[in-house]
């Protein structure tokens, strides 16, 4: 047996590569990934905002839009899936 290789190298092991090829890039599309979801989350937040500010604009309106309701259960299952826990309004 010549060992003057590396270890991955070696007949018997039957690497290719070293282990740890790879890695870097899988790690740095895991770190794109979650970048890519936290701008969605901060996406939703903003238009979960935009709803709730729209909606209650027009509450007090004599005929309200038939989206009202539908709107109003869409923001409350967004607000139980991502619950806000920083300043509101009147704090």
């Amino acid at each position: 047996m010549n060992h003057t290789a590396e270890p991955w190298e070696w007949e018997e092991h039957c690497f290719n590569s070293p282990p740890w090829e790879g890695k870097l890039e899988r790690e740095h599309a895991a770190a794109r990934e979650i970048e890519r979801n936290q701008d969605r989350i901060a996406a939703g937040h903003r238009l979960a905002l935009e709803l709730e500010c729209l909606l209650m604009d027009t509450k007090d309106l004599p005929t309200v839009s038939k989206w009202w309701d539908s709107g109003m259960e869409a923001l409350d299952a967004w607000q139980k899936l991502f619950p806000y826990n920083g300043p509101r309004l009147g704090d």
